[in-house]
């Protein structure tokens, strides 16, 4: 069978596929270093490229959010917010009290 490096050892295929958790692995045997002789397995090629879209998901759905850095916060949001705040008369930023006491209340669409 093909010889190769995987993960810095010379291994050789075997040839054998396993399921295991219900992927493919394909078996090879070490053939130098501190393991060489013993067998282990690897995903297939394959599977790793029919999982690799469903983990890239998974992955980036546990990231948490990006914090914007500090002075370069999404102002539009904020600014929408805190509009949002005082239309419905909860409290809000001086930065918006501003805006109001200067008369500049725009209409508020609706999407916002």
């Amino acid at each position: 069978m093909a010889e190769e490096y995987w993960a810095g050892d010379k291994i050789r295929l075997t040839g054998k596929i396993q399921k295991i958790h219900g992927g493919d692995f394909e078996e090879f045997e070490y053939l130098e270093g501190h393991r060489k002789g013993t067998k282990g397995v690897r995903m297939t090629q394959e599977q790793r490229e029919k999982d690799r879209p469903a983990n890239k998901k998974k992955y980036e759905a546990e990231q948490p959010p990006t914090p914007a850095p500090a002075g370069e916060a999404d102002s539009i949001g904020t600014y929408k917010q805190e509009l949002r705040a005082h239309l419905s008369g909860k409290t809000h930023s001086p930065d918006v009290q501003a805006v109001i006491d200067a008369g500049f209340i725009p209409d508020i669409p609706a999407e916002w």
